[in-house]
Parts: structure tokens; C-alpha cells; sequence
């Protein structure tokens, strides 16, 4: 195993020991930032059909719109708005009666961590980011010169977006991606002066995509960034515009993709392209929330993704994050320093665990190309 390698992988070697083995007997309460997403998008469903049958047949059945399509994977997902007077519930049992649909299931909200009222990020020297102590306790190399750790490999944000500025140690630098957020044609990381979800606080998860991404070139300097927006600036979408967001993914090239948001809801359509992209060689990240619980967080708890904990500066659980049997590893997670579009900024969270080996993942498939998702994830469990 060369020294590059040696370095990249060794953040999660010794942490683990740490992580949902001993997460049980730990009493966790749960956190003022905690997973949100678990509601039915009104008037929305995802449909799948059966062979020969034509989208447009059935959307007219119901007096109906397409909305979006997710056309990867072994048939077509299609996203479609309901007319007033039939609602999801009703669909769904319609939908049971149609021979041409193969399958029908509910949309449903998805979120990144919930900030609530307070302050996400916290103010701090910009020195902080390349020489925190995160660094040295995951063993980190010297950010620059870099030695290409993660050259040539591409991690997806799958996230709030990512600032097109983003001031990154190596080579890689930021992709102009794209934007599944209504009303928007940019995937960078900027508010949009309303309270989307309307809790009194404008734009308050502006920055977790560029934070997360940031992270990522913490530990793999050399890689680039692909930003793919899917949650507005108050942290909040659904779970088709995740499936979209992992699509998009795919088809730009993704080695790795990050997702650090979720549901407390399973989609379907989200697991299609979980297994296309592992099909296809790209491993998938993602945060397993922070309620202080077992609750199961999707996509994490979606067969095929890396599950990533959090754990506090004495690799003890932190006492925010989601534990149980689905965790594939755990990271440091509190107190991390990272960019937001306003500058450098210290925070906390599974998001930014899940960064972490994110950026892990990233180093080694720098060394070794042809590691397939079931590999990398092996060897991080094994290794750890």
C-alpha cells in the first residue's frame, strides 16, 4: 500500500472502533440541529409502467401532468401532479386498478439538517481550515503541494450547491453542474431572500453544499467538485429531486456521490438510482442524520450506500447523530472548519462526517480506479 494511499485511507482507520458497535450503549439526546423530510409533496406521485404503455395515455387517464422523468435504470420513474379533486391516497389506489402502471408511490419532502432558529455556522480565521486539528487526527497530508490525492476523480454534491468560487487546495476546482430547484438555472450555492419553509429565518442553510464540499477537498485536494443542487436555500426538496440529483450524477461523470441531506421516508425512485449508479461503478455517500436515534434516515439506510455517523473529538458517538446496524463507518463530526460562500466557518453534523469519507473514498479511487462501490465500502468497514 503506497504512502499516498496510506495517508488518504488512514481517516477512518481507528475511528471505527468508536462507531455503532458500542452506539447503543451510548445515550444520545437528541440535537437542536436534527433530520427533517418526512412529509408527502402535495398533490405529487412517482409512477412506474409496464411495458409498451406510453406516459402520456396514462397521465390523460387522470387528467394529470408530467412534471419530471428519471429515465436511467430498468424503467422510467416519472414524477406526476395530481388535478385537484384527486388525492395522493385516492391515486395510489387507482393506481393499484391500472394494469398499465407497474407501480405507484408518493413523493416526499427531503431536507439537510435542520438549523432551526440559531446560527448554522460560526464566524472563524480562515487559517482554521487547512490547519485544524481535524487534520492532524485523521492524518492528513500538507495540503499543497498535494501529490494528486484524488486527481482525476469527480464526487457529486448533491446538496443546497456549491459556491463557483470556492477556494480549494489543489487542481480540481468546481463544476458549473446543474439545478433541479424550481425557479432557478444556477447550481451555486446563494439565497433567494425567502422563507421558503416558513420558520422566520430567510435562506438559513446557505452554505451546507459549499461546506460539504469543501470538506471533500479537505482530505482529497485534487478532486473536483460537481455541484448538483436540489434543496433551496432553507435546506428543503424532495426525494425525486434527489433521484434527479443522482441522475445527473451518472450522466456528469460522477466517480463518488455525496448526499448529505434525507428522509425519514423511503422512494423508490431514489433506490433505482442508487443501484444504477453502483451498476455502473460510482459509490454513493451519505449522512445518516441527526436525531440522536435509530431512526432510519434515507438514502443512507438504502442497500448500496455508504452510511456514514458522526463522531466528537474524542471518537466517542456525538451526541447528535442517528446510530444503528445500517451505519457502514463513522467520522469525526464536530466542530469541523469548512467554507461557506461568506467566508470560513466552523459547524457540526453527520453532512460533514459523510464529507469526510467522502473525500476518503475520492483519495482511493485516485490510487486505485478499479474499485467497485462493494470494495471500497468493504475495505473501509475492514480496514477501520
Amino acid at each position: 500500500m503506497s504512502t499516498v494511499f496510506q495517508s488518504i485511507f488512514r481517516p477512518l482507520t481507528g475511528l471505527a472502533h468508536a462507531m455503532v458497535i458500542h452506539a447503543a450503549a451510548v445515550v444520545l439526546t437528541a440535537s437542536t440541529v436534527a433530520t427533517a423530510g418526512n412529509e408527502p409533496v402535495s398533490q405529487e406521485a412517482i409512477i412506474r409502467l409496464e411495458d409498451g404503455f406510453a406516459i402520456k395515455d396514462v397521465v390523460a387517464t387522470y387528467n394529470a401532468t408530467l412534471q419530471a422523468t428519471v429515465t436511467l435504470g430498468s424503467r422510467p420513474n416519472y414524477l406526476i401532479g395530481l388535478p385537484e379533486g384527486i388525492s395522493e391516497i385516492q391515486f395510489l389506489s387507482l393506481a393499484e386498478q391500472d394494469d398499465r402502471i407497474k407501480d405507484a408511490e408518493l413523493n416526499f419532502t427531503a431536507a439537510a439538517p435542520d438549523p432551526s432558529t440559531q446560527s448554522f455556522f460560526f464566524p472563524v480565521a480562515s487559517i482554521l481550515r487547512p490547519s485544524q486539528a481535524v487534520r492532524y487526527g485523521i492524518s492528513l497530508s500538507t495540503p499543497t503541494p498535494t501529490g494528486g490525492v484524488g486527481a482525476g476523480i469527480t464526487v457529486a454534491v448533491v446538496d443546497t450547491g456549491v459556491d463557483p468560487q470556492l477556494a480549494g487546495f489543489g487542481s480540481g476546482g468546481v463544476l458549473k453542474g446543474v439545478s433541479f430547484v424550481p425557479n432557478t438555472d444556477s447550481a451555486a450555492d446563494v439565497g433567494d431572500g425567502q422563507d421558503s419553509d416558513g420558520d422566520g429565518v430567510t435562506d438559513e442553510l446557505v452554505g451546507h453544499g459549499t461546506f460539504v464540499a469543501s470538506i471533500i477537498q479537505l482530505v482529497a485536494p485534487d478532486v473536483t467538485i460537481l455541484p448538483i443542487r436540489v434543496l433551496d436555500a432553507d435546506g428543503k426538496g424532495n426525494m425525486f429531486r434527489v433521484a434527479q440529483g443522482i441522475e445527473a450524477a451518472i450522466l456528469g461523470g460522477a466517480h463518488v456521490v455525496n448526499i448529505s441531506l434525507g428522509s425519514t421516508a423511503a422512494v423508490d425512485a431514489v433506490g433505482d438510482m442508487i443501484e444504477e449508479a453502483n451498476l455502473r461503478g460510482i459509490t454513493v455517500v451519505a449522512s445518516v442524520g441527526n436525531d440522536g436515534s435509530q431512526l432510519l434516515v434515507f438514502p443512507a439506510a438504502t442497500p448500496g450506500v455508504i452510511s456514514v455517523a458522526a463522531l466528537d473529538g474524542t471518537l466517542s458517538p456525538a451526541e447528535f447523530s442517528n446510530y444503528g446496524p445500517h451505519v457502514t463507518i463513522s467520522a469525526l463530526g464536530v466542530d469541523l472548519v469548512g467554507q461557506t460562500p461568506s467566508g470560513e466557518n466552523r459547524s457540526s453534523g453527520t453532512s460533514f462526517s459523510t464529507a469526510l469519507v467522502s473525500g476518503t473514498v475520492a483519495g482511493m479511487l485516485s490510487k486505485d480506479p478499479t474499485l467497485l462501490p462493494n470494495e471500497i465500502a468493504a475495505r473501509l468497514a475492514s480496514s477501520a
